[in-house]
């Protein structure tokens, strides 16, 4: 961008046939920092000037973006962007991408309890500070590139051909964007180039005439995305209630954050940090019929933020409501819950569950329907694939603490490592074992033959068994499950592929350590050594709770070919043999997460082929 007028804004035409791909487009600012003069910064001698950016500089720059697409505004107008860009980079990086690629638009985390300090030399107390303020010393630019923190940005379809687009970044004043301790000495923000850079994709001519012939039917381009709304409230100094009507217009917001910054700090001011959340002695928010507390945070560095989930009371039945008390992250992309919480595995917030009859200190009930098998203490988190005798892992010592935890509460359920944060549980060992595909699927049947199961179980069983299947296990095979096949079989937690549970969608293994049913023995001993505990009490220990005849007294050849087939998944990646007279062979008790990982997709790229 050549003229350096203020504000700074751009168009983007959309004609030709190119699509924008939005979700790449990086703006790029070169910017000095100066004195009011306009001189160079000194960093030698008696007159050194001792200045540095406030964090995630390349955002902090604007208070205000302002986008619109043919004419009409996309973006609701804000004073707050510098907050929506950092929060959204708090809550949703790791340590590691803040303290590697972050570092392009000079995101250098606050230093907490020193987040007001301004001192820039090398034993400065706030870190972040002094690493953005090195960056500022002699005459070069500083140079940044990042994405933009607007909706439509984050949204993963590319813009359709015939949409203009106009950008309007509106800066912040000097004294937002920069701290020093000598406010009066004067300090500016000097920009020397803004630009955008766009993404175009060019789509195929086929793709572009059946699009055209869509919308000349009469259907509209719609484009999915999550809406992030940010407001301010000006509470007055001693205020202990502050009412703001209106803060859901229309559709529910899926979570709320909360933020106490000081006025002057938020207006501007150079001595302050407007990023240092203060703390507060007690919160409470209500939503209609719904109170939600948060615990205090006295005994917290400042640096707090307050949290809240809300997607739960889109259930009007609900009365429990929930609550969450969350911090400032520590650096690790993570936030830390009060005492007796719990932090969700899903969302950065905490729960604490208790007696619906007996709320603790005050404090709403939280119902939690699922108990995963996971041990904080022990830095556990066990996947139960269904059927392979993991009944007498979830109910062991293991997980002693973690069922105090929740009033003695049974930990249960068969939970995919899908459902569990990759990053949040990043350093629990996470297990499984697994079981010969002959002798689980005999597993399931006896189960399902004896009535055993939960409500869902037993629908299904009147839905796609009769007392001929229930019988017969050969009839249960060859009537029922191959007829149905592949696609309503994983429909059915019992019946579903092993390495569905174990595996993410992108092909990944899921798990650090994965155990084989058939030596169990062996496998309890090489678990206690990975998590260095005394597993003595385990081996000899699973439970079945139905009881069946072997593969070979079970299985004819036209039965094991119809199973083999129809679990083609478990037995490649899995390693166990197809072929009949070899059911006893199991697969060894140190396959890594690599090999694995590996045997997936070779196995995945067979079956498609027909291999």
């Amino acid at each position: 961008m050549a003229g350096l007028s203020q504000p700074f804004e751009f168009e983007v035409s959309g004609t030709g046939d190119q699509y924008l791909d939005l979700v790449e487009t990086q703006l790029y600012v070169r910017f000095k920092a100066t004195k009011r003069t306009g001189a160079s910064l000194v960093h030698v001698g008696d007159n050194k000037d001792f200045v540095g950016p406030v964090n995630y500089t390349l955002h902090s720059l604007f208070k205000q973006v302002d986008m619109s697409l043919n004419g009409q505004q996309v973006s609701v107008s804000s004073a707050c962007y510098p907050y929506r860009a950092n929060l959204e980079t708090l809550l949703n990086y790791g340590r590691e991408a803040k303290q590697d690629q972050l570092s392009i638009p000079l995101y250098y985390k606050d230093t907490a309890g020193s987040t007001d300090n301004t001192a820039t030399t090398d034993d400065g107390a706030n870190a972040g500070l002094v690493s953005r303020a090195k960056h500022c010393m002699g005459c070069a630019d500083i140079e940044l590139l990042g994405r933009i923190h607007c909706d439509v940005f984050h949204m993963n379809r590319y813009m359709m051909k015939g949409v203009n687009l106009k950008l309007k970044l509106i800066p912040n004043s000097d004294a937002f964007a920069l701290m020093t301790a000598n406010g009066a000495a004067g300090y500016k923000i000097e920009y020397k180039k803004v630009a955008l850079y766009i993404r175009r994709v060019t789509p195929s001519p086929t793709l572009l005439l059946r699009q055209a012939k869509i919308l000349s039917g009469g259907m509209t381009a719609k484009y999915p995305i999550h809406r992030v709304q940010m407001r301010t409230k000006a509470v007055q100094a001693g205020s202990t209630n502050v009412i703001s009507d209106h803060l859901s217009l229309g559709q529910l917001h899926r979570r709320l954050v909360l933020g106490l910054a000081k006025t002057v700090a938020f207006n501007g001011d150079c001595t302050r940090n407007p990023f240092n959340f203060e703390t507060s002695t007690q919160t409470r928010f209500r939503n209609k019929n719904h109170t939600l507390h948060a615990r205090s945070f006295e005994h917290y560095m400042e640096g707090c933020l307050e949290g809240w989930h809300l997607e739960v009371l889109r259930e009007a039945n609900n009365h429990q409501g929930v609550a969450q008390l969350c911090r400032n992250n520590d650096g690790s992309g993570h936030w830390q819950c009060a005492p007796g919480w719990r932090q969700l595995p899903v969302d950065p917030f905490c729960v604490r569950s208790s007696s619906p009859s007996k709320p603790a200190d005050g404090m709403p009930t939280i119902r939690q329907p699922k108990y995963a098998q996971v041990s904080d203490d022990r830095k556990l988190l066990f996947i139960h694939v269904p059927k392979a005798g993991g009944t007498s892992i979830e109910t062991s010592f293991l997980f002693k603490e973690q069922r105090e935890k929740l009033g003695g509460h049974y930990l249960g359920g068969h939970h995919k490592i899908t459902a569990f944060d990759e990053d949040f549980y990043r350093n629990y060992h996470k297990f499984g074992i697994v079981r010969h595909p002959c002798s689980r699927l005999l597993s399931v049947w006896g189960y399902y033959s004896q009535g055993l199961g939960n409500k869902g179980d037993k629908e299904w069983v009147d839905k796609f068994m009769d007392n001929v299947t229930k019988s017969s296990f050969e009839a249960f095979v060859e009537r029922t499950l191959y007829p149905i096949g592949p696609v309503q079989i994983n429909k059915q937690m019992h019946l579903q592929t092993q390495v569905g549970m174990i595996f993410r969608k992108n092909g990944q293994f899921g798990l650090d350590q994965l155990l084989i049913f058939e030596k169990w023995d062996d496998s309890m001993e090489e678990l206690g050594k990975r998590i260095n505990v005394n597993v003595t009490a385990l081996k000899s220990t699973h439970k079945l709770s139905s009881h069946h005849k072997t593969c070979q007294e079970s299985y004819t050849r036209k039965m094991w070919t119809k199973m083999t087939q129809l679990y083609a998944m478990d037995f490649c990646v899995l390693g166990y043999s197809t072929e009949f007279e070899k059911v006893n062979i199991t697969p060894p008790i140190d396959l890594t997460p690599q090999t694995l990982t590996l045997r997936f997709r070779e196995c995945a790229s067979k079956i498609k082929q027909g291999v």
